[in-house]
């Protein structure tokens, strides 16, 4: 843009993103703890529980004791453990959790599959929710390894596969052993 009697070009300065330094931003967006769980991965530190409380403790006085547990567990279930899929594996009744390329979620509760209202989001999701579980595995899930079978803590077991193998993105299914067994009469009633 030109001002008013100049012959130079002088571009106008955006005045509402310039308006709030982004150190002073209060609230992190989903993109600041992705860097800042990204950093600690740089630096060659695989995410852990220190990071998720690195990322949690500037926070703490803006949130509160019980908002900053409540973002610590949040948060860890998304860096360290199974995301959205966290809550359906602290079900004792669970058995089997499998989600579709489509992010669609299904869940095994002793009856049968059922469809579960967990929003996994779209199939991009469940790529990263699939490669990062790999990883927690001690596997590779890509192009060249487009399958895994792996144990996740808890006894949990991992099976995912990717495209070219199946269609509509990747696909996830998870084990979870049983929480406590049955006993006796449930046995022989059956």
């Amino acid at each position: 843009m030109r001002r008013a009697g100049s012959t130079a070009a002088v571009p106008e300065r955006d005045t509402a993103a310039s308006a709030v330094p982004q150190s002073s931003i209060a609230h992190p967006t989903p993109a600041a703890v992705d860097t800042r769980i990204g950093e600690w991965i740089l630096r060659g530190r695989g995410p852990d529980q220190r990071a998720v409380e690195a990322v949690v403790a500037p926070d703490v006085v803006r949130l509160g004791v019980d908002g900053a547990s409540r973002e610590r567990s949040k948060l860890a279930a998304e860096v360290l453990g199974l995301g959205a899929l966290q809550p359906l594996c602290q079900d004792p009744l669970v058995t089997d959790i499998l989600v579709n390329g489509d992010g669609a979620v299904w869940v095994d509760r002793g009856a049968g599959l059922e469809r579960s209202k967990v929003a996994m989001g779209d199939g991009q999701a469940v790529r990263r929710l699939a490669v990062r579980l790999a990883g927690q595995a001690g596997r590779r899930l890509d192009e060249s390894q487009p399958w895994v079978d792996g144990l996740l803590g808890q006894g949990i077991r991992l099976h995912a596969v990717l495209p070219p193998l199946v269609d509509d993105g990747a696909h996830i299914s998870l084990r979870v052993p049983r929480q406590s067994g049955a006993s006796l009469a449930a046995l022989e009633a059956t």
